[in-house]
């Protein structure tokens, strides 16, 4: 497989919107979890560090899922972002859950655990954003 195969596959193929995705995914998730490193380190409570640092982490999911991971044409931007929004404080109670559930009950640390929490939250909410937030038919 050469370079310009794998271009035509990440530009084309349906299931490459996943990989798509998981690349957006995962460098907004980069900056998010270094925001909420640098967070800890001013003593704010992990919860709290959570929220703050998904704010910064959601605003780039959208902006790049919106234009490489589902190449939205919609142009309802605002309809679009609410729905993306109401998705990603779905996302966020699922991560503030098991954030939770790993560091006070499993005893795993801050770290680790929205390492944990994000990766539980992923396949959930890449089907929710497909199905609602970039779906074509749903938001014109």
């Amino acid at each position: 497989m050469n370079l310009g195969s794998i271009k035509e596959f990440l530009k084309n193929s349906k299931s490459a919107q996943m990989i798509r995705f998981g690349a957006v995914a995962g460098f907004s998730s980069i900056f998010e979890l270094l925001a909420f490193y640098l967070i800890l380190f001013t003593d704010v409570h992990y919860q709290i560090a959570v929220v703050i640092s998904f704010t910064f982490g959601s605003t780039l999911r959208y902006i790049f899922s919106r234009k490489f991971a589902f190449k939205s044409q919609a142009k309802s931007v605002k309809t679009q972002f609410t729905a993306f929004l109401s998705i990603s404080v779905f996302d966020l109670l699922i991560n503030m859950v098991f954030m939770y559930v790993f560091v006070e009950l499993v005893m795993f640390g801050p770290m680790l655990s929205r390492i944990l929490a994000g990766a539980v939250a992923f396949v959930i909410v890449y089907i929710l954003h497909k199905k609602i937030s970039f779906n074509s038919n749903l938001i014109k």
